[in-house]
């Protein structure tokens, strides 16, 4: 699967976040959401969100330094954690195997990284934004508010996408999402 497709459009060629890949993480937002409604409705120990708030913590700390590819890299592997201890909080370890074995992220693949070079203000930006939203999920898995859990988790993915789409591509391209346009391979 590639994070990225080549799209003409007005006889142009630009690069796009491919829509399998948006399709597969939009899967994996929703399965995280069913394993934090499920863990906010049978309720958490402090003892099990003792590791959640340190990695917010954590992520806190990284974001408190001048962005870099390097920054970045940081908290590419803080947001795996965080969304792993996620998973780990539910009591059905299934969908916590299931993830494991066919997870992708928007900010784990190489293909970004000329993209962040050339773009940190821009990623800070999606980055604090979604330490806010990982703040909010943590908040409701412990105030046992389920459906609100879900609903964050499933709405994560779209900070990134959103931005990413606004903010990288061509206002026609963020626009072209109708059957008609053309792909290349």
């Amino acid at each position: 699967m590639s994070i990225v497709e080549t799209i003409v459009l007005a006889g142009r060629i630009h690069a796009a976040l491919s829509r399998e890949f948006l399709k597969r993480l939009e899967i994996e937002a929703a399965l995280e959401g069913v394993a934090a409604r499920l863990a906010a409705e049978l309720g958490v120990h402090e003892d099990q969100l003792r590791p959640i708030r340190m990695c917010l913590s954590a992520i806190d700390r990284t974001l408190g330094q001048s962005m870099s590819v390097s920054v970045f890299a940081d908290y590419v592997e803080l947001n795996a954690s965080f969304h792993q201890l996620v998973l780990q909080l539910s009591p059905f370890a299934v969908l916590a195997r299931y993830l494991d074995s066919e997870r992708v992220t928007p900010f784990k693949l190489p293909d970004l990284l000329p993209a962040v070079r050339g773009n940190l203000d821009l990623f800070r930006r999606i980055l604090v934004l979604e330490q806010e939203q990982h703040r909010s999920i943590v908040e409701a898995i412990e105030h046992r508010h389920g459906t609100r859990a879900e609903d964050l988790l499933r709405g994560h993915w779209r900070i990134a996408e959103r931005q990413l789409a606004r903010d990288r591509a061509p206002p026609e391209l963020a626009k072209a999402t109708s059957p008609k346009t053309e792909r290349q391979a």
